[in-house]
């Protein structure tokens, strides 16, 4: 097992975590009122940040040849995404 192995495995939990972080936190939010979350504040930004760092990761080692014309499609849709 190497060191790239390992952070794959550690990278794809804390993504799940991630995910269920911020899933849980707006269904929390969702239920009692945008109020009660904040003393949830600071584990919805982890949950979020985890994404961010697990998802970029992710998306790094499966992205090593991009298809013809693919940065130019997702360039357009966080252009369209942004308005």
């Amino acid at each position: 097992m190497g060191f790239t192995f390992v952070l794959n495995i550690v990278l794809r939990w804390a993504h799940i975590a991630g995910a269920i972080a911020v899933l849980g936190g707006l269904f929390r939010a969702y239920i009692s009122g945008l109020y009660a979350v904040d003393k949830y504040r600071h584990w919805l930004t982890a949950g979020a940040l985890a994404l961010v760092v697990s998802g970029g990761w992710q998306f790094i080692q499966k992205m090593n040849a991009a298809p013809g014309g693919w940065h130019m499609l997702m360039g357009i849709k966080i252009l369209l995404d942004c308005t």
